[in-house]
């Protein structure tokens, strides 16, 4: 009996590990994520594009994901990526590629907003183009997806390859003709780049285009049905070039093709006959322009001595290509683009530049990109600017017309600002006459405040002025309209006002004082009444006494003195 219990004691314990280690596994395989090609394999064909679409899928929540993505460059190369549909609402890197050296790369780091996600989506497409047949694998070299468990936990990932099978091209039916003749080459010209690669130039739309480059790659495409091609390359614009084939060939490359106008010729051949030839230009121009040179306004020619101009005039010859356009550099300035006239020179005016001798450079561009370029001086003038000699010191009426005259060189254009404050300048042109003189009005309501007033004119060379020294005229200011507000209406009362408060105030003013003054007169006359009271009184007693004459005459003369002093101080007061 013990022994069954422990025989079902051991049984219980093993089947709860097994259960136990099974939950664990299926946990383990659930949480793992896959990033993965879609299509994970196809065939396509050789220069022809086709998309991957770069995938993600995942039993738990994720919120971001990395990758880095490598592929043959011999055989594949990436045209662009597009995020367009993409599951990530951010972008940590934004997804670029490669096609540099053996292996191309293609990378990417995005991250998905909470609550993040769950399930098979979309990371981004990639657009490839096959280059070459044979066989491409585009595989994960590395990458990580990173849960949404607020500790950014990084989940397991099982990275797939995509592998490619690619073939050579098998060209659709060209559209019908009319009859079971091949159509006519459609031809794309290649030149090669400074660093030696090649660039698309040309293609067979038949446009006359000149280069530089003294190497060719022409390729085509064999539609179905060509069995053979015939080619050949002169100068001659419509050559018949016969239908005896010279194989089956999609490419002709010229290594050195001579200075001159070139035509290659191309036909297919079929079952039923030749088709039409395609003439397809080859137009090479190696020499620059010549006789560059340049011609100012106020005559003499260039070639390394400054002139005095405000207009340059500048022709070349190119006897092959022809002329395309000219540029010119003043000074420390940026090159300018100059079109050419119709006698194939260039001209541009010195307008706005810094006075003085500066240094000019001049290119000739043919259509072929060759370049002629020389360089020479130039004096710039500096214009004088106009003269501002009437214009009114206050405008008081909102309707008063403002009008402003001066005088500059004959015939010039005149450009007058006038700026109130901070608002907006005003701006008046006019010409002047043959004598010099000019006028502006401006009819419309000013703005109150001060106004200042500039003028600028333009040379029939198209040089301008600086601008002329500043006037200024008072518009309806608070001195104006309190002198409009005294001689309304009803103010001429106050004003009458105010001269009667004056006349009295002066008419009191010489009242008191001859009040004053009669007080003062008063008063030395009964001064000199006293002197003589008292003279009268001293000589009185004299004479009681019984004084001597002499004594008498003496007083009298005391009194005469104090009397003559009295009329004397009296006279000083009048």
């Amino acid at each position: 009996m013990a022994a069954l219990n422990l025989n079902r004691f051991l049984f219980s314990f093993l089947a709860f590990f097994c259960l136990s280690f099974s939950f664990l596994f299926s946990i383990s395989v659930a949480e793992a994520a896959s990033l993965y090609f879609s299509p994970a394999s196809a065939s396509y064909p050789v220069d022809r594009n086709f998309t991957v679409s770069v995938r993600v899928s995942t039993s738990q929540a994720m919120n971001a994901a990395e990758g880095k993505i490598s592929f043959p460059t011999a055989k594949l190369q990436v045209v662009s990526v597009s995020k367009t549909g993409s599951i990530f609402n951010l972008w940590v890197q934004e997804p670029s590629f490669s096609n540099a050296g053996g292996s191309g790369n293609v990378s990417f780091e995005g991250v998905v907003l909470n609550p993040g996600f769950t399930g098979d989506g979309k990371i981004l497409d990639i657009v490839f183009r096959v280059q070459s047949e044979g066989s491409a694998a585009v595989n994960f070299a590395s990458g990580s997806v990173l849960a949404n468990d607020g500790q950014g936990t990084s989940l397991p990932v099982d990275f797939r390859a995509g592998n490619y099978f690619l073939q050579k091209a098998t060209a659709a039916p060209e559209p019908s003709t009319g009859s079971n003749l091949p159509s006519k080459p459609s031809v794309s010209h290649y030149i090669k780049t400074a660093d030696g690669g090649s660039i698309l130039f040309n293609n067979s739309d038949n446009r006359i285009i000149w280069t530089n480059s003294t190497y060719a790659r022409l390729t085509w495409r064999l539609p179905i049905g060509v069995t053979g091609v015939v080619e050949s390359l002169d100068d001659h614009p419509s050559t018949n070039i016969g239908s005896q084939s010279e194989g089956s060939f999609d490419s002709k490359t010229f290594n050195f093709l001579e200075e001159g106008k070139h035509y290659y010729h191309i036909r297919y051949l079929g079952a039923q006959g030749a088709g039409p030839i395609l003439h397809f230009p080859l137009f090479v121009d190696l020499t620059p322009p010549e006789d560059l040179q340049a011609v100012f306004s106020e005559g003499g020619a260039g070639g390394g001595e400054p002139f005095l101009a405000s207009k340059l005039v500048f022709s070349a010859k190119d006897w092959l290509s022809g002329l395309d356009y000219y540029e010119l550099k003043v000074g420390d300035a940026d090159w300018v683009k100059v079109n050419l006239l119709a006698d194939g020179s260039g001209e541009f005016l010195l307008i706005g530049q810094t006075p003085g001798i500066q240094s000019v450079l001049i290119r000739a561009i043919d259509l072929a990109g060759n370049v002629a370029e020389i360089k020479t001086g130039v004096s710039i003038a500096l214009t004088a600017p106009p003269l501002i000699t009437e214009y009114p010191r206050h405008i008081v009426s909102p309707g008063q017309k403002l009008v402003i005259k001066g005088s500059a060189s004959a015939n010039a254009g005149i450009e007058v600002s006038v700026i109130i404050g901070k608002k907006e300048p005003i701006l008046l042109s006019t010409k002047a006459d043959e004598a010099g003189q000019w006028q502006v009005s401006y009819s419309d309501i000013l703005s109150s405040g001060i106004a200042k007033i500039t003028a600028k004119q333009i040379l029939g060379t198209g040089a301008e002025s600086s601008e002329s020294a500043p006037v200024y005229t008072s518009i309806n200011s608070l001195l104006w309209r309190l002198a409009i507000w005294i001689f309304n209406a009803g103010a001429i009362s106050i004003l009458a006002l105010v001269a009667l408060a004056v006349v009295s105030f002066a008419a009191y003013w010489y009242w008191h004082k001859f009040k004053m003054f009669r007080k003062k007169l008063r008063r030395e006359a009964k001064e000199v009444e006293e002197v003589l009271a008292h003279g009268v009184a001293k000589i009185k007693k004299e004479l009681e006494r019984g004084d001597a004459r002499q004594k008498i005459s003496q007083d009298l003369g005391e009194i005469k003195k104090e009397v003559e002093k009295e009329l004397k101080d009296l006279d000083k007061k009048i």
